[in-house]
């Protein structure tokens, strides 16, 4: 494809002139014409545009224009030809990806240690068969050479690779005709130019190791033919290295050779080291959709730790960074302000072509202030405590407490709270641990706690002590005074009408805390003595008094039966109005005498008379001033139950009968046998409750019954006896190698059965030791000793063995073989430096575990066997170390360790002097070709000119080979009418006598092929074939074939305009 730039007015005409070289492909070949305007190339979109010869559309595959759209379809105009090519074999070299068959003759970029395919295309042209067909591939290495002499040169040309590309595998031919070919390897170290036509490298069919494969041929069978217009297609896997600059490349051709002729080179391709890389996209979210600005990543390689990004996102809460291709670690190394930080590691694997997007969502971060209200009239009683625990709740789970006082005003900020919780909105609420003699409320966040000041009344009371005023000095009202510590706070008047008495209500209890002493004092009444108690004043003003003596009398057999009671209730009745009520008790002998009783009453004497409560279960009689109280003494009867505490009589010791002794007051008094028939219980009946006014006490003893306790609890005898028990301990074992490949289960479950019954069921865990202890397990049932077994659940990938108590679990675990290789890069050990073995030690994530020493013999391989696959359940990471080797820079990759030495190198300077009157005969060529010879054999060949001063610098040779230094000479090619002389690496050409001028040899043409023109309409182009043609050399040589008219007649296409016009050919 090519760019053509013709500006045009509404009409002009363009003839473009192609060239057909070697590496043409025959057949049908079609070229497109687009058009721009403005500098944009019409599409087929544009119908105003899209006229006459501009209406084939063309799809942009290439991205012509570089929009990135390869989908987009252009107007175009065409031509196309036939072209036959060649009467010669065709050999094309290809080169592609591994998995994409997209073909190129030029070149691609190849990853490091990236694989890739070769193509080695090859097609009959010729009119007549081919018996005898070789190809010779020899594959890229450092500063190589083509294997075919360049038919403008005649030299093997320099193909100056960078660095070494590596067979994979077997090449296979893809065509149907692969019977015919023979294919073959090389294994032989190449160090100078290679030639088909003297090739000395050794061949086989088979080999042991394609990695060393230097050179690949293709022959044809003996017998076999390869057909005019058979073609042949040979595919040959390969692998970039591991280790090279980037932007370097290595070019690779192949060289083919047919019947008697010459070998000629095929085109050249290339591959050049690069990083292949993509770009990783971060989207950070929060959960409620907002996009987050300022999130920090740190990106890790999984395989090189030290290989760290840190990414933070924009303020569209993206980021996008290329990466090499690999895994990597993504962590939130800083979360968005107001957000929870994220710390789940997430893995991504960063693949070519591809865009890997992470999208991630953080939790916003809330705030919750809690405060406290004292409703309490300002800590009035001192109720209020110091401090207070709050607790806060997430979705009703406790997640902080704190302590709240008064140094923090009461209040606290539960700061940074997540605000979601598995994509769920957090309900978070709070409580306090009650707070005595307050009520809480909660609201929201703000808790109150209520406390009601304690308040009181106080009632005053007033007591006339002066016989119901029976003088008449009774004043009509009394004026009393109320004191809170000391301070007179109210004063209230009393009288006959309110009963001379008067409450103060409402009342505080307590003042800063400390309760209030409250006292009465009252004005002076005249001729009355005035006492207070407490909130009772009394008046006392004494008329004329009397003693009436009142007896008690008890008629009850000696208070037999603990009725009579401490003390009765006496009552002095005056005029049939009880004036008085007293107790009397034992203490006062039953007596009490009521003094300074008034005599009379409104002048006239009073009749005092007494009465006595109703005393339970007596019957009173009242003579005067004595009171006699008459009761009959109680019985009662007594139930004796026996228990057995014995497992329903699980060992049969229990006896017949028991003998059961009822005791009053610790008196044996009643004896009985109880028996089974008699339901073990007995009724003792008739017995007395009291004796000497003691209520009697009475107990139940038993006599011993053999092998049981006794214990008595009122009237039941319990008899225990415990049947026999015993432990039985499960063990656990696991024999797994401690758990290497991570199948144990945390817990196992084990199930008692006895005697073939489940009984139990229990989880073993590491918690308990992989032990469990069954307790109190009876050892007999119905007199019969019990058998005790175990069992498990099945374990999954372990194999159960259960002996009595002990269940063992066996899993096998994995064992692999792991290969280490040694690698060495000093040119098959140039400089003679590579020591005998090497010792090369084995680790297992990170840590030694085995070492061995290889050498040249053992292939400088070893395979570590039977080795653990897993390490407490995660798959073991195997890799290898090696002793340092003088001289040497080893690099480990894997379970593979390269050594590099570089080679010494030296530059060889070569002059070159003329003895020729300075060319005074005009005899001097323009050129000569020296050659380098290193230990008498060529090794390079340079021409040197006039232009380069007759100089040149062989560079960058080796010094030593084998370990013995190479010794450089110089050589030139004859020159005509010269003499040469060498002196080290100084020539010099001496001009000898003219000779005679040879006869000229008539110059043989090669048949022209000529071609005929063709304009934009539907003619086609063909090549124009000799009657006789002969048989030309096979080859690379290019040549020129002229087709004029291919470009395109192209005549007002329909644009009527001003505008510019640009036409671009492919």
């Amino acid at each position: 494809m090519g760019q053509l730039n013709r500006y045009m007015d509404n009409s002009d005409a363009i003839q473009i002139v192609t060239t057909v070289n070697a590496n043409s492909v025959p057949g049908h070949n079609t070229n497109y014409v687009l058009a721009s305007i403005d500098g944009s190339i019409v599409t087929t979109k544009d119908k105003n545009h899209m006229s006459g010869y501009f209406s084939m559309p063309y799809k942009d595959e290439r991205d012509i224009d570089q929009d990135g759209d390869v989908n987009e379809t252009f107007a175009a105009a065409s031509a196309y030809y036939e072209y036959t090519g060649r009467y010669e074999v065709l050999a094309r070299k290809y080169i592609a990806r591994e998995t994409v068959n997209n073909w190129t003759r030029d070149g691609l970029k190849t990853g490091v240690g990236a694989p890739f395919r070769y193509k080695l295309w090859n097609y009959n042209n010729l009119l007549t068969n081919v018996s005898s067909y070789e190809i010779l591939d020899v594959l890229p290495h450092l500063n190589d050479f083509s294997t075919a002499a360049s038919a403008t040169s005649g030299q093997l040309e320099p193909r100056q690779s960078k660095f070494s590309n590596t067979l994979t595998g077997p090449i296979h031919i893809t065509t149907p005709n692969a019977h015919k070919f023979m294919i073959e390897y090389s294994t032989d170290e190449i160090t100078g130019p290679v030639d088909q036509s003297s090739n000395t490298l050794s061949f086989s069919e088979t080999v042991a190791d394609y990695a060393q494969v230097t050179a690949i041929r293709v022959r044809l069978k003996d017998g076999q033919t390869f057909n005019k217009g058979e073609l042949l297609e040979v595919e040959v896997p390969m692998k970039a290295p591991e280790m090279a600059d980037l932007g370097d490349r290595a070019w690779n051709n192949f060289s083919i050779a047919t019947n008697t002729n010459q070998p000629t080179p095929t085109n050249l391709v290339w591959n050049e080291m690069y990083i292949p890389s993509s770009p990783l996209k971060i989207v950070k979210k929060s959960v409620e959709g907002a996009l987050l600005a300022d999130a920090v990543f740190t990106v890790t390689r999984m395989d090189n730790p030290e290989v760290t990004y840190e990414l933070t996102t924009n303020k569209n809460g993206v980021v996008e960074q290329i990466l090499p291709l690999g895994t990597y670690k993504v962590v939130e190394k800083t979360a968005p302000t107001g957000y929870l930080l994220d710390t789940t590691e997430h893995q991504v694997e960063i693949v070519e072509d591809e865009t890997t997007t992470l999208e991630l969502a953080n939790v916003p971060l809330i705030s919750v202030t809690v405060n406290k209200v004292w409703d309490d009239d300002d800590n009035r009683d001192a109720k209020r405590p110091n401090t207070i625990q709050v607790h806060l709740l997430a979705n009703g789970a406790e997640k902080q407490t704190i302590t709240l006082s008064n140094a923090e005003n009461w209040t606290h900020t539960f700061m940074d709270l997540p605000a979601y919780e598995n994509g769920q909105k957090i309900a978070y609420t709070v409580t306090e641990d009650a707070v005595a003699d307050y009520e809480t409320t909660i609201n929201g966040y703000t808790i109150t706690n209520r406390h009601i000041p304690e308040v009181k009344s106080i009632t005053i009371n007033k007591i006339w002590n002066d016989n119901n005023d029976q003088d008449g000095k009774r004043p009509n009202t009394i004026h009393v005074h109320l004191f809170a510590n000391g301070v007179e706070r109210e004063t209230a008047t009393l009288t006959n009408e309110d009963n001379w008495t008067h409450t103060f209500e409402y009342l505080p209890v307590y003042e800063n805390g400390q309760e209030i002493s409250y006292t009465v004092m009252e004005d002076a009444v005249e001729g009355y003595e005035t006492t207070i108690d407490g909130y009772t004043i009394t008046n006392v003003h004494t008329p004329e008094v009397k003693s009436i003596t009142v007896n008690k009398v008890w008629n009850d057999h000696d208070n037999q039966d603990g009725q009579r009671p401490n003390t009765i209730q006496v009552h002095l009745l005056a005029n049939g109005t009880e004036k008085q009520t007293v107790v009397l008790s034992n203490e006062e002998n039953w007596m009490y005498t009521f003094t300074n009783l008034p005599v009379y009453e409104n002048g006239q004497e009073i009749n005092y008379t007494v009465t006595e409560d109703a005393v339970a279960g007596y019957e009173s009689v009242v003579d005067g001033y004595t009171i006699t109280n008459r009761h009959t003494p109680k019985i009662k009867s007594i139930t004796v139950n026996k228990v057995w505490d014995d497992n329903n009589n699980q060992d049969g010791k229990r006896p017949e009968s028991i003998t059961v002794h009822l005791l009053a007051n610790g008196e044996v008094i009643r004896t009985q046998n109880i028996t089974k028939e008699m339901n073990w219980m007995y009724i003792f009946e008739n017995v007395p409750e009291y004796e000497n006014g003691q209520k009697i006490e009475y107990t139940v003893k038993e006599d011993v019954v053999s092998e049981y306790e006794s214990s008595v609890d009122g009237y039941t005898i319990t008899n225990k006896y415990i049947p026999k028990t015993k432990s039985m301990t499960v063990n656990k074992i696991w024999n797994d190698n401690n758990d290497q490949d991570g199948k144990r289960p945390d817990k196992i479950t084990v199930h008692l059965f006895a005697n073939g019954i489940e009984k139990q069921q229990v989880f073993v865990t590491e918690a308990n030791a992989r032990t469990y202890t069954f307790e109190n397990l009876p050892v007999y049932e119905n007199g019969q000793e019990i058998n005790y077994t175990v069992t498990e659940d099945a374990v999954e990938g372990y194999e159960t063995v259960v002996n009595d108590t002990t269940i063992m679990n066996i899993h096998k675990p994995s064992f692999i073989d792991v290969p280490v290789n040694k690698v060495w890069e000093d040119d098959h050990d140039r400089d003679g430096k590579r020591p005998e073995s090497v010792t090369l030690h084995l680790l297992a994530n990170g840590e030694q575990v085995d070492s061995v020493t290889v050498t040249k013999d053992s292939q400088w391989q070893h395979v570590f066997k039977d080795v653990p696959e897993f390490k407490d359940g995660k798959r073991i990471v195997y890799t290898v170390s090696e002793d340092a080797v003088e001289g040497y820079t080893a690099n480990v990759s894997g379970t593979t360790v390269t050594n590099t030495r570089s080679v010494n190198r030296i530059n060889i300077p070569v002059t070159k002097q003329w003895v020729d009157n300075d060319n005074q005969d005009g005899k001097r060529p323009e050129k000569i070709t020296v050659h380098l010879l290193a230990n008498g054999e060529v090794v390079r060949t340079q021409d040197i000119t006039r232009e380069m001063n007759w100089m040149y610098v062989f560079a960058n040779v080796l010094e030593y080979e084998n370990g013995q230094k190479i010794e450089y000479t110089i050589k030139e090619d004859a020159v005509p009418f010269y003499e040469i002389t060498i002196n080290g690496f100084d020539l010099t050409n001496t001009l000898k006598e003219e000779p005679k001028k040879p006869t000229p040899i008539p110059n043989k043409e090669t048949p022209e092929i000529t071609t005929t023109t063709s304009t934009i309409s539907k003619e086609t182009t063909t090549s124009t074939i000799p009657d006789k043609p002969t048989l030309p050399k096979t080859g690379s040589r290019e040549y020129n074939m002229t087709i004029i008219g291919l470009g395109i007649l192209i005549i007002g296409f329909g644009v009527v305009c001003d505008r510019k016009k640009r036409l671009y050919v492919k």
